[in-house]
């Protein structure tokens, strides 16, 4: 084992690139190992954590230990019993189950369209509410309406969806999912809420100009 000149992280002695800080040791041009660097594959099978040897196990390599570079996109858990470390890729992937379910436009189309549907029925069992709207908006004006709201719903699943990923939530309970659906329910009714005001103030202000 050696050091590494950057950062000095405990590295192979052959290595090429440090794991710990991803510098480059040597001319990447005169490399020539792993998947990323053409190393052979028995080189590679190790845990990154403890240096647990793979080799004889006969398990999948997750990572060179000359260059540093992962081999594999899966999860993968070192089998040395004293480690069980959790071997991810260090770029995370895309394919979290939770993030594929709500990224795809017709889930985010899907979950705009429940919380509209789920508003209008509420709003016409509040009749004031209902009868307000209708005689301050013209049809033009709920068609625009509506349109932003469903605009505005699929702006905030779309938010939900990455913050999914910046969390890194790869699952997510029914519990979770509930609170999810009522705070986008709220801010999306809330938002479009505040926008009705400013629409019946345009159409007034746009009516008193038509009468002068």
């Amino acid at each position: 084992m050696k050091k590494c000149p950057f950062c000095d992280g405990k590295i192979e002695d052959a290595a090429v690139k440090c794991r710990h800080c991803a510098e480059w040791l040597i001319d990447r041009r005169k490399i020539d190992l792993c998947p990323n660097c053409r190393a052979p594959k028995k080189e590679i099978d190790f845990c990154r954590t403890c240096g647990y040897d793979f080799t004889s196990k006969g398990i999948q390599c997750v990572q060179c230990r000359l260059c540093g570079e992962w081999s594999l996109d899966t999860e993968k858990r070192c089998q040395n019993a004293y480690c069980r470390n959790v071997l991810k890729k260090e770029q995370i992937t895309l394919d979290l189950e939770a993030f594929n379910e709500v990224k795809k436009p017709f889930k985010i189309l899907k979950y705009s369209l429940f919380t509209i549907v789920i508003g209008f029925i509420i709003s016409l069992c509040c009749d004031r509410f209902g009868e307000a709207v209708s005689q301050a908006l013209d049809i033009p004006m709920v068609i625009f309406f509506w349109t932003l709201l469903l605009l505005i719903c699929i702006y905030v699943y779309r938010c939900a969806s990455i913050l999914y990923y910046k969390l890194k939530i790869t699952r997510l309970e029914p519990w979770l999912w509930l609170i999810i659906h009522i705070a986008s329910f709220l801010i999306s009714w809330g938002t479009a809420i505040w926008l009705i005001p400013v629409i019946i103030l345009y159409k007034y202000k746009k009516a008193k100009k038509l009468a002068t």
